[in-house]
C-alpha cells in the first residue's frame, strides 16, 4: 500500500502509476470527480489512505454454502490470488468484500474486474452538510436514469454508535477512517451519548451465464474504531468504545431458520454481517442470481434505518410529551425556547437528509416511490416493502419534526411576549419613579426660586433697624422681595423656553417662537369661544 499523503495531483489519488490510473485520466472528461479527492477532506488535511483496508474472499462450496472468508491485507497478495483464476469455471461464485479503500486495492480490483473508476469515487465521497456549496468537480451528482442503469448499487445508511465521553456535546465529529460525519442529538440542553454515523455500502456484480458463475465485489466502511473531533481548527482523535452499539438490529431472516441455526449476526460491521448471512442463509437464497447479495446488503441497511427511525421516534415523543405537560410558562426563558427551536431545526434537516438517502437507495434498487403494499410481499427477501415503509416512516417523522419546530417557534414567541411584557412593566415603573422624582425636583426648584430672593434681600438690608421685623420699615423688605421673586421665576421659565426639543441647544429665537405660538393659540381659543352660542 502506498504511503499516506495529504494532497494528490491529477488522478494520482485513485490508483498508483499504471493502466488503471491512465484509464481514470481518460475518463476524467466524462466524470470530473476522478481528478481529485474529496475537497473537504483535503481542506481538513485528512491523509489518504487513512486506514489499512482488508479484503475478504468467500467461495461457494459444492454443498451450496460459502467457505470461511480468506483475509488479505496486502494488495499484491490479493492480485496473485485473483490472477490464479482468470477463467471462470462452472458454478464458481465468488464474493469479495473490501473494507476501506486505498489506491493499491482499487487498482488491483479495478483492473481485474474491469470496473469503471466512478464506482470507487462515489463510494469515497462524503456528504458535508455544514459546508457551503462550492463549484468543485468533487461533489457532482448523476441523473437518476443514469444511476439506475449502472452495474453497481451504492447504498447510503445511518448506523447508531455509542460515543465516548469526549465526543459528547461536539457537533463536528467524523469517522477517522472514512471522514464521514457522525451526528449528535441535543434535546432540552442535554446531549445524547448516541451518535448517528453516515455509512456506505456499494455492491457490484458480474454474471457468467454460460458457466452459471458470477463474481460480486462489495465495498463497505470499516468499523468505527476512532473518531476525529474538529474544534476551532484543532483536531483530536478519540478511540471509540467497543462494541460501539451493543443492541443492534433484529435478525430479518425467517423465524424457523433462526430456530434451526440458533445464532445471529455479530453486528460489528457491514462486512462481518454480510459474511454471517452469506454463510448461514445460503440455502434460502437463489444463488443463481448475484442480486441475492445486493438483497442482503439492502436488508442490513434497511435494518439500520429502521433502528434509527425507532430512536428518532423516541426522541420526538419525549420532546412532545414534555411540551404537553407544561402547565405554565412562568419560569420559561426565551433563550431556552430558542435553543429548543435550534434542536428542532436539526431534526428537520436530518429528516430531509435521511429521506434523500432512502430515495437514492430506492432509485438504484428500482423500487417505486409508493406506499408499501403488504399484499404483494411474497417472502422475507422482499426489499421493496422495507424501503417503501421506511420512506413512509421518515416522512411521518419529518412532519413531526416540523410540527415540533413550529411549536417551538410559537413557544419562543410566547416567551418573548412575556419577557417584553415584564420589561414594559419595569419600564413603566421606572418612568413613574422618574416622574415623581421630576416633580419633587421641580417643587424643590420652585421653593429655591422663592427663598433665594428672600435670602438675598435679607442679606442686602441686614434686617436691622428700621427694617427689622416689627419695625416701621419692614414693609420695604416685602416691597423689594416680591418683585424680585417674580423676576427670578420669570427668568427661569424664559430660560427653559429657549431650549430645543431635545435639550441640546439654547437660543433666544426659541423663546420668542414659543411665546408667539402660545399667544396665537390663546387668541384662537378666545375667538372660537366668542363664536360659540
Amino acid at each position: 500500500m502506498g504511503s499516506p499523503s495529504l494532497k494528490t495531483s491529477y488522478c494520482e489519488w485513485l490508483a498508483p502509476e499504471g493502466p488503471y490510473r491512465e484509464l481514470a485520466r481518460s475518463l476524467s472528461a466524462a466524470d470530473p470527480r476522478l481528478q481529485h479527492r474529496d475537497f473537504e477532506s483535503e481542506k481538513r488535511e485528512i491523509v489518504w489512505p487513512s486506514g489499512k483496508p482488508r479484503a475478504l474472499i468467500l467461495h461457494q462450496q459444492n454443498d451450496g454454502g460459502f467457505t470461511e472468508p480468506s483475509t488479505y491485507t496486502d494488495a499484491e497478495a490479493l492480485r496473485q490470488i485473483l490472477q490464479n483464476r482468470q477463467t471462470p469455471t462452472p458454478r464458481c461464485r465468488t464474493v469479495v468484500i473490501l473494507e476501506g479503500l486505498s489506491p493499491d486495492f482499487i487498482e488491483v480490483l479495478g483492473v481485474y474486474y474491469n470496473i469503471h473508476p466512478t464506482m470507487f469515487v462515489e463510494h469515497e465521497r462524503s456528504h458535508h452538510s455544514k459546508v457551503l456549496p462550492r463549484l468543485e468537480p468533487t461533489s457532482l451528482l448523476a441523473l437518476p436514469a443514469s444511476g439506475c442503469t449502472r452495474d453497481y448499487v451504492g447504498l447510503n445508511y445511518v448506523e447508531l454508535v455509542r460515543l465516548p465521553q469526549l465526543g459528547e456535546g461536539q457537533f463536528n465529529v467524523h469517522c477517522t477512517a472514512t471522514y464521514r460525519h457522525v451526528g449528535v442529538t441535543r434535546t432540552y440542553g442535554e446531549f445524547h451519548d448516541v451518535g448517528m454515523a453516515r455509512r456506505k455500502c456499494t455492491v457490484w456484480h458480474r454474471q457468467h451465464a454460460e458457466v452459471d458463475s458470477w463474481d460480486c465485489l462489495i465495498l463497505c466502511d470499516p468499523p468505527i474504531e476512532s473518531i476525529r473531533i474538529f474544534d476551532g481548527g484543532i483536531q483530536e482523535q478519540v478511540s471509540m468504545p467497543q462494541p460501539s452499539f451493543p443492541c443492534g438490529y433484529l435478525d430479518f431472516t425467517p423465524l424457523e431458520h433462526q430456530m434451526e441455526r440458533k445464532s445471529g449476526p455479530p453486528r460489528t460491521s457491514m462486512a462481518a454481517d454480510l459474511t454471517f448471512y452469506l454463510r448461514s442463509v445460503a440455502p434460502l437464497l437463489d444463488l443463481r442470481n448475484p442480486a441475492c447479495v445486493t438483497m442482503l446488503a439492502a436488508k442490513i441497511a434497511a435494518s439500520h434505518f429502521l433502528m434509527h427511525a425507532g430512536y428518532l421516534r423516541e426522541i420526538m415523543s419525549a420532546v412532545e410529551s414534555k411540551a404537553s405537560n407544561l402547565a405554565h410558562l412562568a419560569g420559561f426563558h426565551i433563550a431556552e425556547a430558542e435553543a429548543q427551536w435550534s434542536d428542532a431545526q436539526t431534526l428537520c434537516r436530518r429528516m430531509h437528509e435521511y429521506i434523500g438517502y432512502l430515495e437514492a437507495n430506492m432509485l438504484q434498487l428500482r423500487i417505486p416511490f409508493a406506499e408499501p403494499d403488504t399484499s404483494r410481499v411474497v417472502g422475507w427477501d422482499d426489499v421493496s416493502a422495507d424501503f417503501q415503509y421506511l420512506a413512509l416512516r421518515f416522512r411521518d417523522l419529518r412532519l413531526r419534526a416540523e410540527m415540533i419546530s413550529h411549536s417551538r417557534a410559537g413557544l419562543a414567541s410566547i416567551a418573548g411576549n412575556r419577557q417584553g411584557f415584564r420589561e414594559q412593566q419595569l419600564a413603566l415603573q421606572a418612568a413613574e419613579r422618574s416622574i415623581r422624582e421630576a416633580r419633587s425636583a421641580r417643587a424643590l426648584t420652585f421653593v429655591g426660586l422663592v427663598f433665594i430672593p428672600l435670602a438675598y434681600t435679607a442679606s442686602l438690608f441686614s434686617m436691622a433697624d428700621p427694617y427689622a421685623p416689627g419695625k416701621e420699615g419692614f414693609w420695604v423688605y416685602f416691597a423689594i422681595s416680591v418683585p424680585l421673586i417674580i423676576f427670578v421665576i420669570s427668568a427661569y421659565y424664559l430660560l427653559n423656553l429657549g431650549y430645543s426639543l431635545d435639550g441640546s441647544t439654547w437660543s433666544a429665537e426659541n423663546v420668542w417662537r414659543r411665546i408667539a405660538s402660545g399667544a396665537f393659540e390663546h387668541l384662537s381659543k378666545t375667538s372660537l369661544d366668542k363664536k360659540l352660542p
